[in-house]
């Protein structure tokens, strides 16, 4: 188990410092980068390879295409649209998607459009990620030039040309026409951009179905953690409260992350606050996993070396947030990493528990496993995003993106095992404190019959006392014979009788109760009874014992002893059989009739 834990962390730790070396844009020239990621896709472009033609025609190769571009990488983001002219710009065939550089930067696209149709077109140019703080669109005549439309996080949602809920700048052609456009990308967050050439009408069945799927991602989220506050605060408060946050985190994520927010007046949020906003939002709410794994995980059994690991993986990601969100484009990597590999390691723990009984661990292991596989092939799509092929469904655009499709598949799935945990953890603790009521009660009815018990036997024993004084009463022989001594010997046993149930009561005290010496008491006792004053309670104690074991007050012989007042049930069973002949638990079984 220790090995186990310390795998964990080692594990965990060598691929954090891997992504902090790595992670984050490439530190290498643009050049290098298209030739990397040429090779990636197993693509070899020829020298002075033409590029493939960008035509605005409804007809194959689709509605929605990948824009064939020229580029040219603007580090600085010093360079105008006067400029740009002179710049040197590059073209790869193979490529759709290219490297952006961080904010204040900017990334150039140059690229011809040709309308073949009798009629004028009018398309769009968007990007397949979300987060771009501005694109403009430039059209080249005579006199250079000519800004078209621009878009983007920082223009107000009233002055976008595309409502729709897709950042996209349009472009309109004159039947038969060709036109030569540059296009300025700057401020995203994902390390690269993927510009696809696009019809108005698929432009909005994409802009609704994006906008219905992460509407009820939303809506999912907001439901299940008002179900988790309702059903469970009562139940299990911690969890509810645990889960409701971390649901929250991701509806928060979302509502920023698709600019939701800019549809209201004065919220154009640029790059640089909704990348560390989706940062922090990520990172708290793969630390509140983490508290909310360990709420469930954790039982009376759970080891310190385990609860040292939650520590650790909430120090780590602790500071892993903080670095990404201090500089995200260096190490978003890194905190993928994170939220891949601890809810990796919070599966093999969980598993770890299912195998060991625990009856929740399972479907923690369930949500866990949803997470892992959704978090993890959106991290790859993320920072590698796969190519663009052309298509008129817009379902096939938004499913092109592996992030788009296995964050669906986490955010839906995962809740649901959760909340089944949530249950099943719940459904446990109430049958716990059933149990806990159920054994009060009987403990309280054993009590109560103790009580009884005790009392009756008192009765019992007070009766026989107010019999015989009837009798010596009403026995005028008797009465007459009856000597002071003999109602000594009466007050005595009155004495003893009272402190029955006291196993310090002894020679001393009875002697201060009946007030006289101990000297007195021993003579007298001995002239009536022929016993020390010792013996006398001894003797006292034992019938009392013997008539709580034929009136089967009790069942067993420690609880006659201590009921007579015995500290000692070995000692009390050797009197008892020197005085009766029998040991105490042979006249229990004469009475069962064994």
């Amino acid at each position: 188990m220790i090995r186990f834990y310390r795998h964990c962390l080692s594990f965990l730790l060598g691929l954090l410092i891997v992504g902090a070396l790595t992670g984050g844009y490439p530190a290498v020239s643009p050049v290098l980068a298209d030739e990397k990621a040429a090779a990636a896709i197993g693509c070899e472009s020829e020298a002075g390879a033409a590029l493939p033609a960008n035509t605005l025609s409804e007809s194959p190769p689709g509605e929605a295409r990948p824009l064939s571009v020229a580029t040219f990488s603007d580090a600085a983001g010093t360079v105008d649209p006067a400029g740009i002219l002179a710049e040197n710009f590059l073209a790869d065939p193979c490529l759709s998607s290219y490297p952006v550089p961080p904010p204040g930067g900017a990334l150039w696209f140059r690229f011809d459009v040709t309308n073949p149709s009798d009629l004028e077109k009018r398309w769009f140019v968007t990007t397949m990620e979300a987060i771009v703080d501005d694109i403009r669109l430039y059209e080249q005549t005579a006199a250079g030039l000519t800004l078209v439309s621009r878009t983007g996080r920082t223009t107000a949602y009233l002055e976008r040309p595309a409502k729709s809920g897709r950042l996209a700048v349009p472009l309109s052609l004159e039947a038969g026409s060709s036109t030569t456009f540059y296009l300025r990308i700057s401020g995203t967050f994902a390390p690269k951009t993927t510009p696809i050439l696009i019809s108005p009408g698929l432009l909005a069945d994409l802009s609704k179905v994006t906008n219905n799927l992460f509407l009820s991602i939303v809506g999912f989220l907001a439901i299940m953690a008002v179900v988790s506050l309702i059903l469970y605060r009562h139940i299990a408060p911690r969890f509810s409260v645990y889960y409701s946050s971390y649901l929250a985190s991701q509806f928060a994520l979302a509502l920023i992350y698709h600019d939701w927010l800019a549809q209201i007046p004065f919220m154009n949020l640029p790059v640089t606050f909704v990348a560390r906003w989706s940062v922090f939002c990520g990172g708290v709410g793969t630390l509140i996993l983490i508290l909310f794994c360990r709420a469930l995980l954790t039982t009376g059994e759970s080891s310190k070396r385990e609860e040292l690991l939650y520590r650790a993986l909430l120090v780590v990601g602790a500071v892993v947030v903080l670095v990404a969100v201090a500089d995200p484009w260096r190490y978003s990597g890194l905190l993928f990493l994170l939220r891949t590999l601890v809810p990796l390691i919070l599966l093999a723990l969980s598993l770890r528990k299912h195998r060991a009984g625990l009856v929740q661990a399972r479907w923690v292991a369930a949500g866990l496993a949803a997470l892992v596989f959704g978090i993890g092939v959106g991290a790859y799509g993320f920072l590698s995003p796969a190519a663009i092929e052309p298509t008129s469904s817009a379902f096939d655009l938004v499913f092109m993106r592996p992030l788009n499709m296995t964050y669906f598949v986490a955010v839906f799935c995962e809740p649901v095992f959760m909340m089944i945990a949530i249950s099943a953890m719940a459904a446990v603790m109430q049958k716990q404190r059933q149990a806990a009521v159920v054994e009060v009660q009987a403990l309280k009815q054993n009590l109560t019959s103790i009580e009884n018990e005790f009392s009756e036997v008192q009765k019992a024993t007070n009766a026989r006392l107010e019999a015989l004084e009837t009798a010596l009463a009403n026995d005028p022989e008797k009465k007459e014979h009856l000597s002071a001594e003999q109602q000594f010997l009466e007050r005595a046993t009155e004495c003893v009788l009272d402190h029955i149930g006291e196993p310090g009561f002894d020679v001393n005290e009875l002697a201060v109760t009946l007030g006289i010496s101990q000297k007195t008491l021993g003579r007298r006792l001995k002239d009536l009874h022929g016993l020390t004053p010792a013996a006398f309670i001894r003797s006292v104690r034992l019938n009392v014992a013997r008539d709580l074991i034929l009136l089967r007050r009790y069942n067993t012989v420690g609880e006659v002893a201590f009921a007579a007042g015995f500290s000692s049930v070995g000692h009390f069973a050797k009197l008892y059989r020197q005085q009766f002949e029998e040991t105490p638990s042979e006249t229990l079984k004469g009475l069962s009739g064994g």
